[in-house]
């Protein structure tokens, strides 16, 4: 069963609610191919582990080993440790969440996850093009996504009906 638009809200509030602007990634694990646990630290409250998947995201308070392996996710730990999450959010209509995080830098990344179809987690650059992609796409109704391109959400259900 796919999760809602409606319930993908709720769970982005709750993550608001519990992680501020204070709290900063101090690790990011890879469990799957296509799952990580992003570690959030806070000076003065615990920590707040993140499960971000392809299939859906929460916080946990489990404890994970790694699975398998993933080099397409690697490099989302070198961009976002020490980075603090500075907005989180739906994208109206759709199942796309896009977290958007700091570095100490002042860099800005987004990192996006696709909960419909297959799922993607996708990371870019303050200009959205994107650094590493969990699936690259290339379909006809969609414009591609691999590295080195921007990123675009999927078409609406509306232009996919008018132009098809």
């Amino acid at each position: 069963m796919a999760i809602s638009e409606i319930e993908l809200r709720y769970i982005v509030n709750n993550i608001k609610e519990v992680i501020d602007d204070i709290y900063y990634i101090s690790n990011i694990s890879l469990i799957t191919k296509n799952t990580l646990i992003l570690k959030f630290h806070h000076s003065q409250k615990n920590d707040v582990s993140l499960l971000i998947s392809s299939f859906g995201i929460c916080i946990t308070k489990y404890k994970y080993s790694i699975i398998e392996d993933n080099d397409s996710l690697k490099k989302i730990k070198t961009d976002l440790e020490r980075s603090k999450l500075i907005d989180i959010s739906v994208v109206s209509g759709e199942r796309i969440v896009q977290f958007v995080f700091q570095s100490i830098q002042g860099l800005k990344y987004y990192l996006i996850v696709e909960l419909f179809g297959h799922g993607n987690i996708i990371i870019c650059n303050d200009s959205h093009k994107i650094l590493n992609i969990l699936n690259p796409i290339n379909v006809r109704h969609r414009v591609l996504l691999k590295p080195g391109l921007k990123y675009f959400p999927p078409p609406s259900r509306e232009e996919l009906i008018l132009y098809p």
